[in-house]
């Protein structure tokens, strides 16, 4: 991975298998997953680091693809950081502050599920660390009979803590100095 001259990370809070695709879907789970995947490849693309922040316990093992709960922290075949949390924060005692202070982020761009519990927990756990937190407004969801409309709060109740709340398509990971240079073409 190149120098982060952004300073940003792309955290994906709870999307393994057996957290999606669950009797109760996730509320527009296919529309979540698209944009998901959107912002993966964005990050990607601009050589940012894409942190896999997964659930972990007895029932869930099964379906974390492989993955031991051994080592807390660790780097996939594609260059992602893997953390797993037992908490409902992805920073509650795991090495994702020390993982992400490491690479000298300081901006955390947030998707995933469910956004009443771990989303939630998430940002204002970033937030009341120091980072600079963007939630995806389309790029979280939960099981609620009325999701929608916890959505929509939540949106609503994060902005009100000084988090940015973005569309997926709104988000950037290019550096200021490389959107200068696209806008001259």
């Amino acid at each position: 991975m190149s120098n982060n001259t952004n300073n940003s990370a792309l955290l994906l809070v709870d999307i393994q298998r057996g957290m999606t695709g669950r009797l109760t879907a996730v509320y527009k789970e296919e529309e979540l997953l698209k944009n998901i995947d959107s912002l993966i490849k964005a990050a990607k693309e601009a050589e940012q680091l894409i942190v896999n922040v997964r659930h972990y316990n007895r029932i869930l093992e099964a379906s974390l693809l492989g993955n031991k709960k051994s080592n807390p922290g660790t780097i996939t075949k594609d260059g992602e950081l893997i953390v797993y949390k037992e908490n409902i924060s992805a920073f509650k005692d795991t090495m994702l502050k020390q993982e992400l202070d490491k690479r000298g982020i300081t901006r955390i761009i947030v998707a995933g599920t469910v956004t009443q519990g771990c989303i939630k927990a998430t940002c204002l756990d970033g937030k009341s660390l120091g980072y600079e937190v963007v939630l995806v407004e389309d790029g979280h969801s939960n099981y609620n009979q009325n999701a929608e409309e916890v959505i929509r709060q939540w949106n609503e109740s994060l902005k009100k803590e000084n988090i940015s709340v973005l569309k997926t398509s709104e988000i950037s990971f290019a550096c200021e100095h490389e959107m200068m240079e696209t806008k001259l073409r």
